[in-house]
């Protein structure tokens, strides 16, 4: 593997008197909100019949932001290579201005009532989080739809960040030497690569909706569960999820999350017909191999559920769906710790899922099996390798640095959890799950319900809800920016004190 020297991450500098967001910002937002205002408008004129009423409060909240979007572009002052900050500061800010627009679309719209859970309804489906305040089924068509579409939107920028910002932040310092190369192929520059994830991404959308409407599940809960299959969110129009529906849908569920938890450097490899990169491909192995064993070991856990279910469920937890055929949180320790393993490991990178990656687990697991053998022969050569080829030392350190980062997000999200009254084993399944972009676990069962969570539990959900969804960079640099704020106002606020009393 070959490296860069990872440039330094700092927070943009704080600039309260007259202080706008950098550019960088406004692009992303922009780029955002004109995404949010077409998929506003497709829910809304599709459901014109149900619901006139909010159907039309949607198709106008589309033309807003359609509008916003090509404001934003026109008066931007483009950066040609923004500094590695201002694009994680970038993610975040958008992350939180779309969560910030769903809150008020459920509130303006009376779908929920409370400020806090609309907050977090919204941060669930931008987050791709298969977690909900609602019960799906007494949604209107167009809320229905909505609800689906902020996970498909959410869907849309996890992959953006793995693919584009990331990489453009990190310069490739955390890439293989194949995955740099395949994903500058990809993404020889932003603007490319942003166009060709979406006519990918939609695509793929489109696919997947017409094998759901070929198995006879109807155009409405076809088009949730489109949404919410491609973008790994979980959630949909049933309350018992797929429990309830046939094999076909279930089949092209399966096929849907298996690709939505699949790298889209594989799928570009694919559509280019790269089948010598597909086959050298780790990570690709590593993941169908979990898929493999876990439907084998849950098939033959004893626990009746058939094969199809099995395989199912193992897709759905290692691509951090959380679909659910039946309420599995009810099966016995054993096989909960299993699939708990399968959805902390999570899906493949430059995927719509999340979790800690597969690869990054790998390379975990053998960073620690080295350091074991180290103590045990302090005189031995061992090295870690990706790929056949050994790592190199300070790109293996940057990796471990963040999956202990990863690793004790998970251990603070159970403990605050705890704190806030969750039982603790529900506390530690709920925050790995949520992490990894799952959500359904021990405390919400296996359909998401958070109906059994305090409101601040829930409210402590939505940070690490952001952590899983644009990587923990982000949620840190965000920390960071509040500190600064934080120390800069309290110097404002001593400098007037010592002016008024000086005086």
């Amino acid at each position: 593997m070959t490296t860069q020297r990872a440039p330094r991450i700092s927070a943009p500098r704080l600039e309260l008197r007259g202080a706008r967001p950098t550019s960088y910002s406004r692009l992303a937002v922009a780029e955002a909100t004109a995404v949010l205002g077409i998929v506003s408008i497709t829910c809304g004129v599709l459901g014109l019949f149900d619901d006139a009423g909010d159907a039309l409060f949607l198709i106008g909240l589309g033309l807003a932001s359609i509008a916003f979007a090509l404001l934003a572009r026109r008066t931007l002052d483009r950066t040609h290579r923004p500094s590695p900050g201002r694009v994680l500061s970038g993610l975040a800010f958008t992350w939180l201005t779309l969560v910030v627009i769903g809150t008020g679309v459920y509130l303006a719209t009376g779908t929920i009532d409370r400020v806090d859970d609309a907050f977090v309804e919204s941060a669930a489906g931008f987050s791709t989080t298969s977690l909900t305040t609602l019960d799906p089924s007494e949604l209107n068509v167009p809320m229905q739809l909505w609800r689906a579409g902020t996970q498909w939107i959410g869907g849309l920028v996890g992959i953006i960040v793995g693919v584009v910002s990331l990489p453009l932040a990190l310069r490739g310092g955390m890439l293989s030497r194949e995955g740099q190369h395949a994903r500058e192929r990809l993404a020889p520059t932003p603007v490319v690569g942003r166009r060709r994830v979406m006519l990918v991404y939609g695509a793929i959308s489109t696919l997947v909706g017409l094998g759901y409407v070929a198995t006879g599940l109807g155009a409405r809960d076809s088009l949730v569960h489109t949404f919410t299959t491609v973008s790994t969110g979980g959630f949909s129009s049933k309350v018992d999820s797929f429990a309830g529906l046939g094999a076909g849908p279930r089949t092209v569920a399966t096929i849907g999350m298996a690709i939505g938890g699949t790298s889209f450097i594989v799928i570009w490899w694919a559509l280019r017909g790269r089948s010598a990169s597909i086959l050298r491909s780790t990570e690709l192995r590593l993941y169908l191999g979990i898929l493999a064993a876990g439907s084998v070991l849950l098939a033959l856990s004893g626990e009746g559920m058939s094969i199809g279910e099995s395989v199912f469920t193992t897709v759905s937890a290692a691509s951090t769906t959380g679909f659910a055929v039946g309420e599995w949180t009810a099966l016995s320790d054993s096989v909960l710790m299993v699939l708990l393993v399968i959805i902390g490991t999570g899906s493949m990178s430059a995927s719509a899922g999340g979790g800690l990656r597969v690869l990054r687990a790998w390379t975990l697991v053998g960073f620690a099996s080295r350091e074991l053998r180290r103590q045990l022969d302090p005189h031995s050569a061992a090295v870690v390798k990706q790929a056949g080829e050994p790592i190199d030392e300070r790109a293996l350190e940057r990796t471990t640095g963040y999956q202990i980062a990863h690793l004790g997000l998970c251990g603070c999200a159970a403990f605050l959890l705890a704190i806030a009254g969750t039982d603790v084993l529900a506390a530690l399944y709920t925050g790995i799950s949520v992490i990894s972009t799952h959500g359904p676990g021990v405390g919400p069962g296996a359909y998401g319900s958070l109906e059994s969570f305090s409101p601040p539990a829930r409210l402590l959900l939505t940070p690490f809800m952001l952590a899983g969804r644009l990587s923990i960079l982000p949620l840190l640099l965000a920390l960071s920016f509040g500190f600064r704020l934080e120390n800069e106002l309290a110097r404002r606020v001593r400098r007037v004190v010592r002016k008024v009393f000086v005086r």
